[in-house]
């Protein structure tokens, strides 16, 4: 009994040391993840540290390419852009030369220009000042943003002349919904139509895809009677319309009702006079928008089975 009662305070504080254990081991996965949530956080701060870096370079590069490009423009101007009301703008031909491969063959076969030293596009002197600036000076802020419609218009230049980079920065100033510019309902349309012509032309171009995306949107959130009587709304090409109709709120559009023949029938067979090619089609289908305002009456939509 001596010897048991002897040994329990040995046994006790060994009792105590294992059960210290779990408490070290949690102690230790609790450093463990401290140490790597701050390894983590040194690699994020290396990583932005790193892409700062590279963003002032870049920055640095092209702040020293601009300068470059204001000396060219103030001691060695070689081409004039001439605007459609007769506005003169100096430029430079290794920048319109590097700026495209439209500009580039253009300046060197001469064949859509008149004088070897001027260019003429059909634009207005606003619309063009806008594009020269973005060429030449790409990361430089306008003093005063230019109105909707001379982005628009600006914005066709910049596709004639295949200045990708001119594109974007356009776009992306058009279709801000934070930006400067506050576009009416009227200059959606013209930009839903200008849009739609550029797809029809070039159907990978995903600037106008953007832009028609973007005006067909604002288009659809206004108020059914503020849309109804936009000026333009009217004349808008049936791609347009069914543009503007996937982004419509069901209730905002009244769809007809459509009523076929109890005798329409698939063609089959030799076609006769009294068979339609087409059996399914349906013709003057007009859609509206819940004002009662009249839309537009497609010529002829048809759908064959």
């Amino acid at each position: 009994m001596s010897d048991a009662v002897a040994l329990r305070p040995s046994a006790a504080r060994h009792l105590a040391n294992l059960r210290r254990i779990p408490q070290r081991v949690a102690q230790h996965a609790q450093f463990d993840t401290a140490v790597n949530l701050l390894e983590a956080d040194l690699r994020a701060y290396d990583q932005e540290a790193g892409d700062q870096n590279m963003r002032l370079e870049s920055a640095k590069r092209c702040h020293n390419e601009q300068l470059h490009s204001v000396a060219r423009l103030a001691f060695s101007s070689d081409l004039t852009v001439v605007a459609s009301d007769g506005t003169r703008f100096p430029a430079c031909r290794a920048t319109f030369m590097a700026a495209s491969p439209e500009l580039k063959a253009t300046l060197s076969s001469g064949t859509a220009v008149e004088n070897e030293n001027e260019i003429r596009p059909e634009v207005t002197a606003e619309a063009l000042r806008h594009v020269l600036m973005l060429m030449h000076f790409p990361s430089l802020d306008a003093p005063k943003q230019p109105p909707f419609a001379v982005l628009l218009e600006a914005s066709n230049l910049a596709t004639q002349w295949r200045l990708d980079d001119v594109m974007t920065s356009l776009v992306t100033t058009m279709t801000s919904k934070h930006g400067a510019v506050l576009p009416s309902l009227e200059e959606w349309i013209a930009a839903l139509s200008a849009a739609t012509l550029q797809i029809e032309a070039d159907e990978s171009n995903h600037w106008w895809q953007e832009m028609a995306e973007a005006a067909a949107k604002a288009l659809a959130a206004a108020t059914p009677g503020a849309l109804a009587s936009t000026p333009g709304l009217k004349e808008l090409g049936e791609r347009s319309i069914c543009k503007l109709l996937n982004c419509l709120e069901p209730s905002k559009l009244e769809l007809p009702s459509l009523k076929l023949l109890a005798d329409c029938r698939k063609a089959s067979g030799t076609q006769t006079a009294q068979v339609d090619s087409d059996p399914f089609s349906v013709t003057g289908l007009a859609f509206s928008i819940k004002s009662h305002t009249h839309l537009r009456k497609a010529s002829h939509l048809s759908t064959s089975v």
